[in-house]
């Protein structure tokens, strides 16, 4: 039910860009519409995300953005790689939210290839696109509910904690393997991110019966 109201919009988007490669960004620390990253600690300081209390608060937030970064060359290295290689598809890149657009106009902006989507919806994007690239964002759940094939990207672990995306989308730990991952799905419509039976597993295990529709629906009917 819930897909069906972002149907019509995932049809035009479809028809008006064509098949491509959905990029989903989550970097809205380190590329941040609130600026520096001073501003940004105070934020999530305010927010309870950090015990400002907390002796260890500045750690744990230099240690996120230390992930952050990491994420974000793995992931701009394979957008750039994309936009310059793939000729089948173009590459639609959905900044954060939260981040500055201006970055990812400079990086790829330029390119006739790349289609830069900012403060546009999610649902549509994924359900039009032939394949999501992320970097363990939350994004990666909402594809595999969406049946569209998606790859994480995710050097190490999330120091904030575990994340599902690693669980339910093939996932890799480098630029390196993300591009032959890519390429090999985009000409075959094989290999790893095809290769998902572990994923659907898991899916079940931590969404058991989600193929039967939405909660809402489920309570409505108890």
């Amino acid at each position: 039910i819930g897909r069906q109201a972002f149907q019509a919009e995932a049809d035009r988007i479809r028809s008006e860009t064509g098949p491509f490669i959905l990029f989903n960004t989550n970097y809205a620390s380190i590329n941040s519409i609130w600026g520096e990253l001073e501003n940004v600690y105070r934020l999530v300081t305010f927010a309870g995300l950090i015990d400002k209390d907390d002796p260890n608060a500045q750690r744990i937030f230099e240690s996120w953005i230390a992930w952050e970064n990491t994420n974000f060359a793995h992931l701009s290295h394979v957008l750039v790689w994309a936009a310059a290689n793939v000729k089948s598809h173009k590459v639609v890149l959905r900044p954060h939210p939260g981040e500055r657009v201006e970055h990812w106009e400079r990086l790829a902006g330029n390119n006739p290839n790349v289609v830069i989507v900012p403060k546009s919806h999610p649902m549509p994007w994924i359900m039009a696109s032939d394949l999501l690239i992320h970097t363990s964002c939350t994004t990666g759940l909402e594809a595999v509910l969406l049946d569209k094939p998606a790859l994480n990207i995710e050097p190490y672990q999330d120091p904030a904690g575990d994340r599902i995306t690693s669980l339910v989308n093939p996932t890799v730990k480098s630029s390196a393997e993300a591009i032959p991952a890519m390429a090999r799905f985009l000409t075959s419509g094989d290999g790893l991110v095809a290769d998902n039976e572990k994923c659907r597993q898991a899916l079940e295990q931590y969404f058991p019966h989600y193929h039967e529709g939405g909660a809402a629906e489920a309570i409505a009917r108890e």
